[in-house]
């Protein structure tokens, strides 16, 4: 893409997303650690002057069938809201665009 990198870290510790989906189909998710994310997002625009940072996370595992259903027929897509959950909270706290991207195992 052509996009210059100026930095990277790595959180201090994990994040810790957690993964929730209701019964209706609504997916969300929440961060058992925040304060690493944030840290670690500062750390890149205050010392290395980054004006937006990809984010990639390490997701918990989804559920094979509600995967499955998403990919196969646009089932719900059990990680949305917790990535929303992640750029969202870079965005608002540091005022830069964010995009993220899951980690998930292979």
């Amino acid at each position: 893409l052509g996009l210059p990198i100026t930095a990277y870290t790595t959180t201090e510790s994990p994040i810790s997303i957690s993964l929730s989906l209701s019964a209706d189909g609504c997916s969300w998710g929440s961060l058992g650690n925040p304060s690493t994310l944030l840290s670690a997002a500062t750390r890149l625009v205050d010392d290395h002057g980054c004006d937006a940072i990809a984010i990639v996370a390490d997701f918990p595992e989804e559920d094979e069938e509600v995967l499955e259903g998403y990919r196969r027929d646009g089932g719900v897509d059990a990680i949305a809201g917790a990535e929303a959950v992640v750029s969202h909270l870079v965005v608002r706290a540091l005022g830069v665009p964010a995009a993220h991207a899951p980690g998930l195992g292979a």
